[in-house]
């Protein structure tokens, strides 16, 4: 089995492979975690020598709300801009 943790953060910025949550997080998104989702598969019955962990190692950009908050959970007004370096296929 594989582990993908895919997130979208739409109104604020985060991190897109979080290992664990934060204090302040609401319950979905603490969910929204590589801990979260290895102990459910673990809870679940499957056994940790069929689990592959895959993290999403690529940068996402955020349009923040505020140029003086820049932490995670900021207020974020879409996704940030793509520069010439990128290229989707």
């Amino acid at each position: 089995m594989f582990l993908l943790n895919f997130s979208s953060w739409e109104t604020e910025t985060g991190l897109h492979t979080a290992l664990y949550g934060h204090q302040n997080d609401t319950e979905i998104n603490k969910q929204l975690t590589v801990d979260w989702a290895v102990r459910y598969w673990l809870k679940q019955g499957c056994s940790p020598s069929k689990l592959v962990l895959g993290l999403a190692l690529y940068g996402r950009t955020f349009r923040l709300a505020s140029s003086l908050n820049t932490k995670i959970g900021a207020p974020a007004v879409g996704p940030g801009l793509i520069f010439n370096f990128v290229n989707f296929s």
